[in-house]
């Protein structure tokens, strides 16, 4: 018999078809399982056994019989068989005989865990769907499910491993791979462990909800889905469960411990009413002390609230209105949560919209910079998504971040906004647009209004974002065009042209710089200068960057820098040069927004024609574009070339404002003609040479301005035009303030040919002849003729090589007379002239700084005057004058002293403006401005800091904003209100004072000691104009407490001088003679008389002895009487002093010093003193200078003889020189006034005068030595000018009035 047959024979034996009868014992079924035969031989006698056990029924009678098939499948042997295929086999027969017996299987609890075990061992075959066993391991699972095999695991003990086990298992299996059916079997295995455990232990919660949460919710999504299909079906169950666990996590070790409210969140997506027993502990953590726990608890319920569909607002009304309480929370971190939520509320869910309006707009205004930024993103990005629902009040407080203090906040403000309107200006909607249509007029106000870095932030944003970077050429043209029709104020159109200023401004001096370059000249401070043109200041990482490019030898890139400064290269051209040198000096940080500024992507050939070419409807849009075209040619001239012809025939339309506009157009790009050789029609030339006599102002003064500029020899054309116009020249004339206008241009554009011109002196004739009309009912327009007189006076000043001192004599008489020179005016037609003529003056001024040495002291004092007459709209126009002026250090620096005298002024408008930059005022509708006197102090420190090495010390003057203080000083004590009465000094001199020194000695007091030198060199001098007065010394004592007030309430120290010598004006300030001294010494102001005045508080004012310059008797150390009464000890003084003290006041007593003369009023100057007179006074000066200062310790000795005094002066090294020198000043030969006085410094050999301070119970030593610290020297050594000189610098002037006679 062949071995084939024997195995046969066995397999018959052993499956005899009764093998598997009910009455088979559990010995035979085991002996024939156990039989050491083939694995295909065992194999088939469970295939066989398991399909026999599915078809038994559990009602049928035979399941009592299977008990002995029931127990053999359970043995050992099979249930942890090595071969995969028997136990999988196995767990299958097992899994039927337990739905047979179910519920009740015939098995114990130790036995239904093995069982259990095989189950998850053999499902672990899932995971891999391409395994052989897969299909018999699905049905392995589905049998499962079906049978509720589970729910027997249930009740046995150790349930909560197994269960959790099983749990986790589908879990780490399940994969995108699977079908739904095997998803299906999983989630009802599940959820059949759930329904039927009497009790969720927390593993086998955790092992289950760990799956919402993060990091398994994203790394396995698909188990992510089954979790929430199994809690979603078992929400019931799990409510109370999950509440439980919610509650206790903090002191359980759960998984979840760290993600609880991530799965709150994940439990309200599933259902919401899972989290109704959860709520209340959501409410009491939004009570918590615990600011985290405060945070924690509203980011969940801000993600709840603000869900997509979420509904949880309406199903929990009293939580949702408790989380709108935290917008009002302390702690600025949760209050940007709730910035958040508001953002998604508005995209999401527009019902609640109106609960949180009111809570955003005053997150938009939170004191916190944080919470005012990410406002600002919420409404600007919920905006994006639906406009509609965000009301237009809601925007305007948007809107007016861009003018918060904080450059951060302003700068996330116009990102967002601009980003805004981005995205919605294609959409052509009324709504929308007139929500958004006003966000490039507000961009382009921080130009003008804000500091350098707003200024580059609107650069960016305008051409990157406004205009779209990516656009075609023409595309940002026309959006050029729509942005520009929106700017609806002058202020939003002026930041524009200035934004379009400095950028070609900036372009131009780069243009200078490259021509350097190719020529191989030094830079010098070009780098500097453009770095200030970028960022107002000299910046290292911008100069660097110049120079960098200054030493480049790559011509392609010094080529394309070129390009990029040209307006005929293309736009594309224009991004391809700015990407290559981003690339070329990307080392360099700042590149970026130098390439920026450089290119001509705004304005440029391209977009110039674009704009010319531009349909419009009617004539407004015509003239619309004819104004942004006026604009443009004034700063890119050489983009019209083309467009000559088409401006030329505008000239000749019929509608006058065209015309208007089309002349100023020419009157920019006349150069153009020349360049182009573009024909002149005759028709064109009359129309110019009529509007210049018969025109409007406006034309008349653009057509001579085109004239000037379109003939090849325009002086010919001028002189022409110049013959007709004087015969047009009468008051009578309808046109001739038009032909006064021509005239002006003329002056100004033609200076050389309208003095050599023979019509001069007819012109000027008449325009004094003009000045002297008065102004009548009849002809009321005579004011604006003078007016206009009074521009071609200072046309005609300013053309001049050497000043004609017979005009600036005009202007000053009209001032003088309060703007009223011969006839009568009216109050407001005076306010006016005078106006005009101060504001001329300063034009002069600033554009000929040295004619300001030819204003004396009272022509400068009665232009300052200006300043306190007249109307509030007077007085701010002045004010912006004197601010420009300032502003570019153009003015000299006495001129800061003007503005502090509106600190009296009743006019709250007046005041402000003072305060207030006055152009920024007038153009920022009302916004707050940076103060004129801060801002120019602020220039002048910052100046003085980049180039202190560079400043001659005598220069300083005109830098250091402290050297107002003597210019100050001397303005207000010629005040006519003091001069009139000289009790005021007091009350008057503490208001301008501290209204000055309130922002000139600020900080860490630096100039502390500087300020107090100043003024002790100013107590030890006398008035130049007023000899005898003492309002100077009585301000100067006030302006000390003033300082020390300060310095008291802040603890300055006097421990830093002022570096170098220090001066004075001469022509304000001189040396008094030693009987004027002592006569000072016994009228000067006590410091205690000031305190009601000033407010100060001085409680131990009597502990406080403050000595000035001019107290010499109070030289020595003393403490004054206490509040007690009690007295102080006062050190001995040295018997020499004592002696000198005693002799100086007996000849004082026995001859009295010489009284000055007064100066005596004229009409238009001041008489001064006798020269003999006043040369006594200078010998006296130049005597007290000279003595020696080995025999003086602080003090001078009392008056020598003239023998004496004349050997010391020969022994004094070049004293006689100087004493020359002075001398023959006094004779009209002494230096230049400008040159001022010099207070030096201390020597080692003097004792110098000394302010005191308190003393605080130390040491005598030490109160010696920390007063030494403190001593201020009285001015030394001065270069003196004469009266001499001042009187004849009046005389002069006085000699040039018109019509002038002495009283």
């Amino acid at each position: 018999m062949s071995q084939k047959e024997k195995v046969k024979e066995k397999e018959e034996t052993l499956l005899k078809p009764n093998f598997l009868s009910p009455n088979v014992s559990k010995e035979d079924l085991v002996q024939k399982l156990m039989v050491r035969s083939d694995r295909w031989l065992r194999l088939k006698i469970l295939q066989k056994l398991s399909g026999y056990l599915k078809t038994v029924d559990q009602e049928t009678p035979e399941k009592q019989k299977l008990e002995g098939c029931a127990a053999s499948l359970i043995q050992n042997f099979l249930v942890q068989h090595k071969d995969k295929d028997v136990r999988l086999l196995t767990a299958d027969c097992l899994a039927s005989i337990i739905h047979i017996y179910a519920p009740e299987p015939p098995y114990n609890d130790d036995q239904l865990k093995e069982m259990f075990k095989l189950f998850a061992k053999q499902l672990e075959a899932l995971e891999d769907t391409e395994s052989k066993l897969w299909n018999r391991t699905y049905t392995l699972l589905e049998k499962l499910a079906i049978v509720k095999a589970y729910a027997l695991a249930c009740v046995i003990d150790d349930e909560a491993i197994i269960l959790t086990e099983v749990i986790q298992l589908f879990f780490r299996i399940i994969s995108a791979k699977h079908n739904n059916a095997v998803k299906t079997h999983m989630v009802d295995i599940i959820t059949t462990i759930i329904e039927e455990a009497e009790v969720l232990p927390q593993p086998l919660l955790d092992a289950l909800l760990i799956h919402l949460v993060s990091p398994y919710r994203t790394e396995n999504p698909v188990g992510h889905r089954l979790a929430q299909t199994c809690v979603n079906r078992c929400q019931q169950k799990l409510q109370g469960p999950i509440t439980q666990l919610v509650v206790d996590i903090k002191r359980s070790d759960s998984e979840l411990k760290k993600n609880v409210h991530e799965l709150i969140y994940e439990l309200n997506r599933i259902n919401s009413s899972l989290l109704s027993r959860i709520v209340p502990e959501l409410e009491r953590e939004m009570k918590s002390d615990d600011a985290e726990t405060r945070s924690k608890a509203v980011q969940l319920l801000a993600k709840l609230f603000a869900a997509p569909k979420s509904t949880a607002a309406t199903s929990f009304k009293s939580l949702y209105q408790q989380f709108i309480a935290m917008y009002s929370d302390k702690n600025p971190d949760i209050r940007v949560i709730m910035t958040a939520f508001s953002q998604h509320i508005i995209s999401g869910h527009e019902e609640l919209v109106d609960s949180i309006l009111e809570h955003t707009k005053n997150h938009i205004l939170d004191m916190v910079v944080t919470v005012r930024m990410k406002a600002v993103e919420a409404v600007c990005n919920a905006a994006a998504e639906h406009i509609d629902r965000v009301p237009k009040s809601l925007l305007d407080t948007v809107f007016d971040r861009l003018r918060d203090k904080k450059p951060e906040v302003r700068s996330k403000t116009m990102r967002e906004l601009s980003t805004l309107y981005s995205t919605l200006r294609d959409k052509r909607s009324e709504s929308v647009q007139d929500k958004i249509s006003g966000i490039p007029a507000l961009i382009l106000n921080c130009y003008k209004t804000g500091e350098y870095e707003d200024r580059a932030r609107v650069e960016k944003y305008f051409d990157d974002m406004l205009l779209s970077a990516t656009a075609r050429a023409n595309v940002r043209s026309q959006r050029f065009v729509e942005i520009y029709n929106t700017l609806g104020n002058n202020q939003s159109f002026n930041s524009l042209i200035r934004f379009l200023s400095d950028k070609r401004a900036f372009q131009l001096e780069f243009q200078k710089f490259l021509e350097r370059k190719e020529k191989g000249e030094p830079i010098g401070q070009m780098a500097a200068s453009l770095s200030i043109k970028l960022t107002g200041q000299a910046v290292a990482a911008y100069k660097e960057c110049f120079t960098s490019i200054y030493g480049m030898k790559d011509e392609k890139i010094i080529k394309k820098l070129k390009l990029m400064t040209d307006p005929s290269t293309k736009y594309k051209d224009i991004l391809s040069a700015k990407k290559d040198v981003s690339s070329r000096l990307a080392k360099h940080k700042v590149i970026k927004k130098i390439t920026r500024r450089l290119a001509c992507s705004i304005i440029n050939d391209e977009s110039v024609q674009v704009i010319c070419q531009m349909e419009t409807e009617n004539d407004t849009e015509q003239l619309n574009n004819l104004t942004l075209m006026g604009e443009i040619s004034a700063l890119y001239p050489s983009t019209f070339a083309n467009a000559l012809e088409q401006i030329q025939s505008l000239v000749t339309s019929k509608n006058k404002t065209i015309v208007e506009k089309a002349v100023l157009i020419l009157s920019h790009i006349g150069a153009e003609y020349q360049t182009t050789e573009t024909a002149i029609t005759k028709q064109f030339k009359t129309s110019l040479f009529n509007m210049c006599s018969h025109g409007s102002p406006h034309q008349s003064k653009c057509a001579t301005t085109a004239i000037s500029r379109i003939f090849k020899k325009p002086e010919v054309q001028l002189a022409s035009l110049l013959e007709t116009l004087k015969q047009e020249l009468d008051v009578k004339n309808k046109h001739v303030e038009s032909v006064l206008v021509s005239i002006a241009t003329i002056v100004r554009t033609a200076p050389q040919m309208f003095t050599e011109s023979e019509h001069k002196k007819d012109v000027i004739s008449f325009l004094v002849d003009l000045l002297k009309t008065s102004v009548s009912k009849k002809n009321k327009n005579v004011i604006t003729y003078k007016i206009l007189a009074v521009k071609i006076l200072r046309n005609y000043v300013l053309g001049q090589k050497k000043t004609p001192t017979e005009m600036m004599a005009i202007l000053y008489k009209i001032i003088e007379e309060d703007g009223d020179m011969y006839g009568s005016a009216i109050t407001e037609e005076k306010n006016l002239m005078r106006l005009h003529a101060a504001s001329s003056i300063i034009k002069i001024i600033c554009h000929r700084r040295h004619d300001d040495d030819m204003i004396p002291p009272m022509h400068f004092q009665r232009l300052a005057g200006v300043i306190q007459e007249g109307n509030a709209e007077v007085k701010i126009q002045f004010l912006s004058k004197l601010n420009k002026g300032l502003k570019s250090f153009r003015l000299p620096i006495r001129y800061l002293s003007i503005p502090v005298l509106c600190a009296t002024d009743s006019n709250k408008d007046v005041q402000s403006s003072v305060r207030k930059d006055p152009f920024i005022a007038e153009e920022s509708d009302g916004r707050q401005a940076k103060q004129i006197l801060q801002h120019s102090i602020k220039l002048r420190r910052e100046y003085y800091k980049v180039n202190a090495s560079k400043i001659d010390p005598r220069n300083q003057m005109e830098i250091l904003p402290e050297y107002v203080i003597p210019h100050l000083i001397h303005l207000i004590a010629h005040l006519p209100t003091i001069e009139q009465d000289p009790e005021r000094v007091k009350s008057v001199g503490v208001h301008y004072l501290s209204f000055f020194l309130d922002l000139l000695v600020v900080g860490a007091g630096d100039n502390f000691s500087f300020v107090r030198n100043l003024l002790s060199g100013i107590m030890s001098c006398k008035d130049v104009i007023s000899p005898m007065s003492q309002n100077i010394h009585r301000l100067s004592e006030i302006a000390f407490s003033l300082v020390n007030k300060h310095s008291d309430k802040r603890n300055w120290q006097q421990n830093k001088s002022h570096p170098g010598d220090l001066f004075l004006p001469v022509t304000l300030y001189n040396l008094p003679t030693e009987a004027e001294s002592i006569m000072f010494r016994k009228n000067q102001i006590d410091l205690e008389d000031l305190a009601p005045v000033v407010n100060h508080n001085m409680e131990d004012e009597k502990k406080k002895n403050v000595a000035t310059p001019a107290k010499k008797k109070e030289n020595e150390e003393r403490e004054t009487p206490k509040k007690g009464g009690k007295k102080g000890k006062t050190p001995k003084r040295k018997q020499e002093d004592s002696e000198e003290e005693e002799e100086e006041r007996k000849k004082q007593k026995a001859t009295p010093a010489k009284k000055a003369t007064p100066a005596k009023k004229t009409r238009g100057a001041n008489k001064t003193k006798p020269v003999e007179e006043e040369e006594e006074e200078v010998e006296e000066v130049e005597e007290e200078e000279e003595k020696p200062k080995a025999k003086r310790q602080g003090r001078r000795k009392k008056e020598e003889s003239e023998d004496e005094r004349e050997k010391t002066e020969e022994d004094a090294d070049g004293s006689e020189a100087e004493e020359s020198q002075v001398k023959d000043g006094t004779k009209g030969k002494s230096k230049k006034a400008e040159k001022p006085k010099k207070v030096e410094k201390p020597k080692k050999a003097e004792k110098p005068k000394k302010v005191e301070k308190p003393k605080k119970g130390k040491k005598e030593e030490e109160e010696k030595e920390e007063e030494e610290e403190e001593e201020v020297e009285t001015p030394k050594k001065r270069k003196i000018e004469t009266k001499e000189q001042v009187r004849q610098t009046e005389e002069r002037f006085s000699d040039c009035y018109v019509g002038q006679e002495e009283e």
